[in-house]
């Protein structure tokens, strides 16, 4: 077995989690590569491990597959975002109206 050096580890995972959520959603590398902003050369690339984005690429790629940048190191295996807690507990802090004049979302 060959012992992969730490960057290299980084490489392997965040090939293996764009593969996974690029078959996932049913997305071409070529058509999500022209979605980014990159070659379709630099795309087979990342996904075959062969290198990294930068960091503004990497930004794109997460935002455009609604997932973190952690999830693709490989520093969480939560793939989505986030949630916004609901704070219906607390109706004293909940604004009457909302910011266009409407009511707050009752499903809150």
């Amino acid at each position: 077995m060959i012992a992969l050096k730490p960057e290299n580890v980084v490489d392997v995972l965040f090939g293996n989690r764009l593969r996974q959520l690029l078959d996932e959603r049913n997305i071409s590398q070529a058509h999500f590569a022209d979605r980014i902003g990159v070659s379709r050369s630099r795309m087979n690339n990342y996904v075959a491990q062969r290198s990294e984005p930068d960091y503004a690429t990497l930004i794109r790629i997460a935002n455009t597959l609604d997932t973190t940048i952690d999830f693709l190191l490989g520093k969480s295996e939560h793939q989505g975002l986030p949630q916004t807690a609901c704070l219906s507990g607390f109706p004293d802090f909940i604004p009457s109206r909302g910011a266009g004049g409407e009511p707050p979302d009752p499903s809150c």
